[in-house]
């Protein structure tokens, strides 16, 4: 991902934020620094917004035709200043507080989850209401030899996976043959992490959830986009 790692690395060849940044810190009158004038504020923006629009552009090479939620994690002010530049559709409104170099990498994950998470679950639903609206057609199924070579070639729209399950075995693209085995042997897959990974890799959507959570009976299940 292509972006600047700070405000200065944008516009360290800006004669603007050079004289901007000297006339900030010059001392006033009492060895305070000098207050900024409204149009100089308006040129600090000015200069944050050209930066937020680098990330914003190198986020699209990142996340492009993607649906994740974009969680900001900033201070107060800057956060309204990125939402004017912004163009990916998927950014939530609510964001984490404060400086995050302050935050450790858990901290930081808490308290991005804790805005997500209604955003994931009600997707989620979504998505098995989707399962339900065509589970006497063929556009659904929750067989496994079904499912992964579909999945590899595309044709799966979405894929529910049981987190506390595997199903060892073998896939051959060629041919399509899937041999299932019930305990591990040599050269098998886990055929669950199979069907996920091309699914991703076909920019398709993913639910890894709890048995109790799945849509249907065993281990896979997918809607399929024909």
């Amino acid at each position: 991902m292509d972006v600047p790692k700070n405000l200065a690395e944008t516009l360290r060849d800006d004669d603007s934020w050079k004289e901007l940044r000297m006339h900030s810190i010059k001392p006033g009158g009492q060895g305070k620094p000098s207050a900024i004038t409204h149009g100089e504020e308006a040129d600090n923006k000015e200069n944050i917004q050209r930066y937020f629009r680098q990330i914003d552009k190198g986020l699209h090479e990142l996340l492009r035709d993607q649906q994740a939620p974009l969680v900001l994690a900033g201070a107060d002010y800057l956060r309204p200043i990125y939402r004017e530049v912004n163009t990916y559709p998927h950014l939530i409104q609510e964001g984490v507080s404060g400086n995050p170099e302050h935050l450790s990498a858990k901290e930081l994950h808490e308290q991005a989850w804790a805005i997500v998470k209604p955003y994931f679950l009600k997707a989620q639903q979504k998505a098995v209401d989707r399962y339900e609206e065509f589970i006497s057609s063929e556009r659904v199924s929750n067989r496994i030899r079904k499912i992964v070579p579909a999945a590899y070639h595309g044709r799966v729209e979405l894929l529910f996976v049981d987190l506390d399950h595997h199903q060892w075995g073998t896939f051959d693209p060629g041919t399509e043959a899937i041999h299932l085995h019930k305990i591990e042997k040599s050269g098998d897959e886990d055929l669950l992490e199979v069907a996920t990974i091309q699914t991703l890799l076909n920019r398709r959507a993913v639910y890894v959830i709890k048995s109790e959570n799945m849509p249907d009976a065993g281990s896979l299940a997918a809607v399929f986009r024909y």
